[in-house]
């Protein structure tokens, strides 16, 4: 939970800091997340970036009205780094997604206008190319699962027959968000360029998610199982769908996700043509 505390003044214990307010809202609650890029409006008002699914989005917490809202007009991906200029009531900040290279944007608290103000890496944006679609996958048990799938840019949606690398990060506890990224840990840019695409979603133990599927991993004996098996069903359901081949489904992942990696092809041999 996201505490807020006044500075109070006793005859008894001198100056201590008092708990004013708990912050409740389940965007804030869900496990994990310690990326709430937290900075002052005013003296009333609090910005948030909190990690809703795979999206880190602006929030603004109103004390006096003890109400936690969304802002309106925030780009989607992930922000980082937000400033306040409580004088003009507006925020700087960066942000990116799998399409969209890191920029500075300039972001109205009240109207919602937000304009990018820097064009510093539209020339690696305009190399990579790439589409950014969201997905859902509903497996045998029930349970529903989300996703981004991150195509070359010149690719059909949905997909057909398209190679693609099932992604997971490190953790357990990792962030797995919607960013620019460039690097063999974070593919989810790099290689659509390369016309492959990649296939992004959080399972259990991830920021943004509810403490429900937190437990799943060490609930019973399901530690290298669970997320292990939802992610193969995954996988042959892309297959069924027609949006890749067997003989073109990868699977990749750094640290907890080369752990998984590797579990995926003990467990699942038949599922993945290729592993890394």
């Amino acid at each position: 939970h996201l505490l807020a505390f006044d500075v109070a003044s006793t005859a008894d214990a001198g100056t201590s800091l008092q708990p004013s307010a708990v912050l409740n809202e389940p965007v804030l609650t869900a496990p994990g997340d310690d990326g709430l890029n937290v900075t002052w409006l005013s003296d009333d008002e609090l910005i948030l970036a909190p990690l809703a699914g795979m999206d880190r989005q602006l929030h603004k917490y109103d004390f006096s009205q003890a109400r936690l809202t969304p802002l309106a007009g925030t780009p989607a991906g992930s922000i980082v780094t937000p400033l306040a200029l409580p004088a003009q009531r507006e925020l700087l900040y960066f942000n990116s997604s799998a399409s969209r290279a890191p920029e500075l944007w300039r972001h109205q608290a009240d109207s919602g206008a937000a304009h990018v103000q820097t064009s510093i890496n539209q020339a690696a944006q305009g190399a990579a190319g790439v589409r950014e679609q969201r997905v859902s996958f509903t497996l045998a048990s029930g349970e529903q699962r989300q996703g981004y799938w991150f195509a070359p840019g010149n690719a059909p949606w949905p997909p057909v027959n398209q190679r693609v690398v099932l992604w997971q990060a490190g953790g357990p506890g990792g962030e797995m968000g919607n960013h620019w990224g460039v690097n063999v840990e974070s593919p989810h840019t790099l290689l659509p360029s390369f016309g492959i695409g990649v296939l992004m979603v959080p399972l259990q133990q991830r920021p943004g998610l509810d403490s429900r599927l937190w437990n799943q991993l060490a609930d019973g004996d399901n530690f290298g199982a669970v997320d292990i098996d939802e992610l193969a069903e995954i996988a042959g359901q892309v297959v069924a769908r027609g949006w890749a081949r067997a003989d073109q489904v990868g699977i990749s992942g750094w640290s907890y996700g080369g752990y998984m990696t590797a579990q995926s092809i003990v467990r699942h041999p038949q599922r993945y043509a290729a592993a890394n």
